[in-house]
C-alpha cells in the first residue's frame, strides 16, 4: 500500500476529472486549502499524516481492496511554502477542502452535496 502525496501551488487552470480508482487505488485525489486559512506548515504535515492513516484504515476496512494511491494538496497562491505549481488542478476539483471554522458545523467534517439523493457530493469540508 503506497500513498503518494504531492504538494502543489494553488493556481487556477482548466478543469480536471475527479478522483478515479485503478487497481484498487484511488488516484488524483485533490485536497485544497482555502485562501482564508492562515499559512502554517503544520497544516501540511498534519494533512499528510491524516491522509496516510485514512488510507491505511480504508485498506483494512475494505479487506485490502482499496486505498488512497495518490493525493495532491493545493496551497493558496498567497502561501510562501515551496511547492510545485499546479498543472490542471483547481480548488473546484477538490474532493476535500480545508477551510476556516464553519458557523453551523464548527470543525466537524461535512459534505456539500447539491445533487439528487444518491449523487456524489461536491466536496467534504
Amino acid at each position: 500500500m503506497i500513498l503518494k502525496t504531492g504538494i502543489l501551488l494553488f493556481v487556477l487552470q482548466i478543469v480536471q476529472p475527479k478522483a478515479t480508482i485503478s487497481n484498487n487505488g484511488y488516484e488524483n485525489i485533490v485536497v485544497a486549502i482555502s485562501p482564508d486559512v492562515p499559512e502554517d506548515a503544520n497544516i501540511i504535515d498534519n494533512l499528510k499524516e491524516l491522509l496516510t492513516k485514512t488510507s491505511e484504515e480504508l485498506y483494512r476496512a475494505s479487506r485490502k481492496r482499496s486505498y488512497m494511491k495518490s493525493i495532491r494538496i493545493l496551497l493558496p497562491q498567497s502561501w510562501t511554502y515551496s511547492a510545485d505549481p499546479a498543472v490542471a488542478e483547481t480548488a473546484e476539483d477538490a474532493e476535500f477542502v480545508v477551510n476556516t471554522v464553519n458557523p453551523a458545523y464548527g470543525n466537524n467534517p461535512y459534505t456539500v452535496q447539491n445533487g439528487e439523493c444518491g449523487d456524489s457530493g461536491d466536496f467534504t469540508h
